[in-house]
């Protein structure tokens, strides 16, 4: 689908580009926690825009599982665990152990993410759109919280600290003694704590966007055809994008089909490939949005009446 000299100009990582995004996250975070400084009543909104960008950075640290933020493996290491991974308490390389695993062996019994949604009831999917709804709700809230650290735990810095490079022990210590000095420093304990309760708020931005990735039924098979039948690629819209798909990561698959292209490029490989014969024969799942559109993830991959249906333009 893609021509060579295409995924070539593709693959090319751009590391200006991922620590401008880094920056733009970050300063957001410390944006609103300022606001929260002058006035708590900024709290709330906060919490939100706060959470979203944490989330953001998961999606950096997912190209960071991928080496694809610097072409140096330890700067890539650097960016990824500092300014994305230990801020919520995870280890880049414990989390590439098992991701690269998912895209080896997707929606297989292989696979560690499609093993555990399998395991845990509150990721069985299709189900009735009432209980998608009741089980958002409950993130919301934060009552689903074991739920989703049964996930998170499998990539934690501490329950997994054996697991991780020798890199990440020397840079996991000197990260925590950082941040505890800084905020001793600064006298911001309040904040620091309200960055801790934003983190809890990624969840269910984080759920809305993993059970849209897959159909999360087990695969058929490993090929391009097989990931253009099985994988969605979803129009979102900005709102959508900001807060359940930053970072291209709507493109869920394009990054399945080409693994080495890095995020910021996902909308172009998108649009060089969505007119080849290959994806209007087989894809499937190419979705208007997330909740808003004729064809989101929400009514028609995940309701109890999923079928899947042929693209709408290859139709």
């Amino acid at each position: 689908m893609l021509k060579p000299h295409e995924f070539k100009n593709l693959c090319k990582t751009n590391s200006f580009r991922t620590i401008a995004d880094l920056l733009q996250c970050w300063g957001v975070i410390f944006g609103c926690l300022y606001l929260c400084h002058q006035t708590y009543y900024f709290t709330p909104i906060a919490l939100i825009l706060i959470a979203s960008r944490l989330h953001a950075l998961t999606l950096v640290l997912h190209d960071g599982a991928h080496y694809l933020l610097h072409k140096n493996k330890y700067v890539n290491d650097f960016l990824s665990n500092m300014f994305c991974s230990f801020p919520l308490m995870i280890s880049t390389e414990v989390y590439r152990k098992t991701h690269l695993k998912h895209h080896q062996y997707t929606q297989t019994m292989q696979d560690p993410n499609f093993v555990i949604m399998q395991r845990e009831e509150a990721w069985h999917y299709p189900k009735p759109s009432e209980e998608i709804k009741k089980s958002l709700i409950k993130d919301f809230f934060l009552l689903t919280l074991k739920d989703h650290m049964v996930i998170f735990k499998d990539w934690q810095v501490l329950p997994n600290f054996k697991k991780t490079t020798g890199f990440e022990k020397i840079l996991f210590p000197l990260y925590i003694v950082s941040v505890v000095s800084l905020v001793q420093y600064f006298h911001v304990w309040p904040e620091f704590f309200i960055l801790q309760l934003a983190s809890l708020f990624v969840n269910p931005l984080a759920r809305v966007r993993a059970m849209s990735e897959h159909i999360h039924q087990e695969s058929k098979g490993q090929s391009k055809i097989h990931k253009l039948q099985e994988t969605p690629s979803i129009n979102a819209g900005l709102v959508e994008r900001f807060f359940f798909a930053p970072f291209n990561t709507n493109r869920h698959l394009e990054h399945h089909l080409y693994p080495t292209i890095p995020y910021y490029n996902l909308e172009k490989t998108h649009n060089l490939i969505k007119n080849s014969q290959l994806y209007q024969t087989h894809c499937l799942y190419e979705l208007d949005g997330y909740f808003f559109g004729k064809r989101t993830s929400f009514k028609e991959v995940l309701s109890e009446n999923a079928i899947p249906k042929k693209n709408i333009k290859a139709a």
